[in-house]
């Protein structure tokens, strides 16, 4: 019998194309036609600083909304929205207001007989109601992951109830596309996994040419993807950008806004560079992965590290000072030294130094592979070295120019 001929690898491909998507031209295209408008019919007015500053200090503003929205991915409310079903959420309400009455009632009972105006009393009640709220966000935690693990096994029910619907799809029981997302939606309403996934309908084609359809889950962002807030974000910030000059009717007459006029032109450039850095950084990365995808190669290094000073520390103290000149760098071309290294080692510390060895090896294996992928990681996160400053200082410019403006 015949082997298999061996299949294609896969290509990669990738969400972010080179010139965006549609909504980010449409939305530079809008505010453009606008600003041009405005230019055309009030250019010659003698209100048209104020009104086109307003104007200016309104998109400003607007280019603002996106370094909040980035930001507020670090506040937790923000990342939990749609991720509990009611039935969580009143689970978690109820278990935190049982933990509350449990430490309360402890709480009263231990300290019935201290009097809290004496300088003793006081410091016992303090130091206790720090540890009831140091054990609440303990026994928070402990149940969030309950949830989370909750949240697993119903994603796991989601997955079963869509790969059902795709064999029906296969074998052409379900037909129509409104039926297909139909009963992928009951599927996941099911699963209670709505406010964290959507479904969608794909179309693939096979190597023999058949067009496939198949169900998939996709994750829900409940404020829109960073992405679309990024095209936004420069759309608006550079028909702003670009409208600073017609504001000042193409003529700057003061050292404060000719810093103004540099400063936005910096942030301009640099924000174009910085998309399309976007663009092109990620195919470049695939270039240079050697089998696993760069960010996995970031989550093995951090686990190697951890690994290697864990067993770094149940080496003997003189071991450990023998072995650490091996560790910096790489331990490939001294294969040598580390041979004779081990003979010499007593055989009780012979396996822990030989295993520090291996994975001081492999951090250095993987750290040489990577090099080219984080040296573009790298050049793709430097250009916000001068955009983001340039910005701040610029914002600050602008507060001036209205002080300056309103008052004198």
């Amino acid at each position: 019998m015949n082997a298999p001929a061996p299949t294609a690898p896969p290509e990669r491909r990738f969400a972010v194309r080179f010139l965006g998507r549609w909504n980010f031209w449409v939305v530079l295209a809008a505010a453009a036609v606008a600003a041009a408008l405005c230019w055309k019919r009030f250019g010659g007015a003698g209100e048209w600083q104020r009104g086109s500053g307003y104007g200016l200090l309104a998109l400003f503003a607007v280019t603002c909304v996106f370094s909040l929205r980035k930001w507020s991915m670090k506040l937790r409310v923000v990342r939990e929205y749609g991720m509990w079903s009611a039935a969580a959420k009143a689970d978690l309400r109820r278990s935190r207001r049982d933990d509350r009455f449990e430490l309360t009632r402890k709480r009263r009972t231990e300290l019935a007989t201290v009097s809290p105006f004496t300088r003793a009393g006081l410091v016992k009640f303090v130091r206790r109601r720090r540890a009831d709220a140091r054990e609440l966000a303990r026994r928070d935690a402990r149940h969030r992951q309950r949830l989370a693990a909750a949240i697993h096994a119903d994603l796991d029910h989601m997955w079963t109830g869509l790969n059902e619907i795709n064999r029906k799809i296969a074998a052409k029981q379900l037909v129509t596309d409104g039926d297909i997302l139909r009963q992928a939606n009951q599927v996941v309403a099911t699963a209670r996994v709505r406010g964290i996934r959507r479904v969608d309908l794909v179309e693939q084609t096979a190597p023999t040419g058949e067009k496939l359809r198949a169900v998939v889950a996709r994750h829900r962002e409940p404020f829109g993807r960073l992405e679309a807030w990024l095209e936004v974000h420069a759309a608006l910030g550079t028909v702003a950008a670009l409208g600073v000059l017609p504001h000042a009717r193409l003529h700057v007459s003061s050292p404060l806004g000719a810093w103004m006029v540099a400063l936005t032109l910096i942030v301009l450039v640099s924000g174009a560079t910085g998309l399309v850095l976007f663009r092109l950084a990620p195919a470049w990365q695939a270039r240079h992965e050697f089998g696993i995808p760069f960010e996995e190669a970031g989550t093995l290094l951090a686990d190697w590290s951890v690994a290697l000073s864990a067993v770094e520390r149940r080496l003997p103290e003189a071991t450990r000072g023998r072995v650490a000149r091996f560790l910096g760098g790489d331990v490939v071309p001294r294969g040598v030294e580390i041979r004779a290294l081990l003979a010499a080692e007593p055989p009780e510390s012979m396996a822990a130094a030989r295993d520090v060895l291996v994975l001081a090896g492999t951090r250095a294996a993987l750290l040489r592979a990577t090099l080219p992928s984080r040296r573009v990681d790298l050049f793709l996160h430097a250009w916000r070295w001068v955009h983001v400053p340039a910005s701040v200082v610029l914002l600050a410019l602008v507060a001036v120019h209205l002080l300056q403006v309103r008052w004198f």
